[in-house]
């Protein structure tokens, strides 16, 4: 179990900002206009709240936290997603963008569907 919490903080602390910083690299060096910068920002940071809040889960702090992952990172990404969706078919990154939005929606959904399940 040790390994498992070591390896979802440093895949939130370390892998993701990591990934992000290239990304935003990527998207600079490819010369987008209007490169989804924030919109991004908001789907690596849910991503490492839900990874922390996975190792920590058990913990008070972790059901503290939990509130960011499972209610707020989801309104502001798909607030972001909506204002985004005009601009999805500009390039790859925009695309990329938008789905990954609605992709970490429907994971928070998923998990609390199966979650829900398992405790009833």
């Amino acid at each position: 179990m040790g390994y498992l919490i070591v390896t979802l903080l440093a895949l939130a602390l370390f892998a993701l900002p990591v990934g992000y910083v290239r990304l935003c690299g990527a998207m600079r060096s490819a010369a987008i206009q209007h490169p989804p910068y924030l919109h991004f920002f908001f789907v690596f940071g849910a991503f490492g709240g839900f990874l922390i809040c996975a190792a920590l889960a058990g913990s008070p702090i972790g059901a503290i936290l939990s509130v960011i992952p499972i209610i707020l990172a989801p309104l502001a990404i798909l607030i972001s997603s909506f204002i985004i969706y005009r601009h999805h078919r500009v390039s790859r990154f925009h695309s990329a963008a938008f789905w990954s939005g609605l992709a970490y929606v429907a994971l928070i959904t998923a998990v609390i569907v199966i979650l829900s399940c398992i405790e009833s």
